[in-house]
């Protein structure tokens, strides 16, 4: 049993993606990018605000995956769908 849950334990770190500016890897330079299209309706509602993102690029540079780490409901899917287009 002791076996079992090292060898889970080893596989799940194995799976775990490297983390920029950490264990050597180095931090990815964005070479493009794209502004967020400001929501009309936020535009309308006087809406302002920084939404925080998380992104996990992938080996070929892309935006693999976005996760929102700070919401401002009416600016997060303008945010992600910019941030989904810039590559490193």
């Amino acid at each position: 049993m002791v076996f079992v849950a090292a060898l889970a334990s080893s596989v799940q770190a194995q799976e775990q993606p490297p983390v920029a500016g950490e264990a050597g890897v180095p931090i990815p330079r964005r070479t493009k990018m794209v502004k967020p299209v400001y929501p009309l309706e936020a535009q309308a509602r006087g809406l302002r605000g920084i939404v925080i993102l998380d992104l996990t690029i992938d080996k070929n540079g892309k935006v693999a995956s976005v996760d929102v780490i700070r919401s401002i409901p009416g600016l997060d899917e303008a945010a992600v769908d910019a941030v989904k287009q810039w590559e490193y």
